[in-house]
């Protein structure tokens, strides 16, 4: 814990907004638009997601 207390790192300007950047640039990466198949795929899970949705919801009023 002593060693922690004593480490004093403050990064520059500079290395905040290389981060940033780099940062925005992994979220792309990382995050980006679906391709067509990818909303096909989403699209047809819709109806299995709502029975799933409401049997859930009927176990947690009815209990099985």
């Amino acid at each position: 814990v002593d060693y922690y207390s004593r480490v004093n790192y403050y990064p520059s300007k500079e290395e905040i907004l290389a981060f940033k950047v780099e940062y925005k640039k992994l979220l792309k990466q990382e995050f980006s638009k679906l391709s067509v198949l990818e909303m096909c795929v989403n699209y047809l899970n819709i109806p299995r997601k709502f029975y799933y949705k409401v049997r859930d919801f009927m176990e947690h009023r009815i209990g099985t």
